[in-house]
């Protein structure tokens, strides 16, 4: 990922992004879906692969909380500053 498209990423990341009723849907939680792919998170426990629908929902909270633990966060499956930065290093 080049330096440019970490800093797009970045400029994406003010958004808390969680699990919500009514659900929460943006580009943002599809570009999520695609960095926990990319990270190797996208593998869910029946062996599929993550959906990109934009939909934060339980499967969008089980890869955020798996990689959040895998890097030592707290795993709350809350997508915030901590596991932006660590999603999208040195942008």
């Amino acid at each position: 990922m080049t330096k440019a498209t970490k800093t797009a990423i970045a400029n994406l990341s003010d958004d808390l992004l969680q699990l919500q009723q009514p659900i929460y849907s943006s580009l943002t939680v599809a570009i999520l879906q695609q960095l926990l792919i990319l990270e190797g998170y996208g593998t869910l426990p029946d062996g599929t692969t993550l959906p990109i629908t934009g939909n934060f929902l339980d499967e969008t909270t089980t890869a955020v909380k798996n990689f959040q633990q895998a890097l030592g966060l707290s795993p709350d499956g809350v997508v915030g500053a901590n596991t932006w930065a660590a999603l999208v290093p040195n942008s």
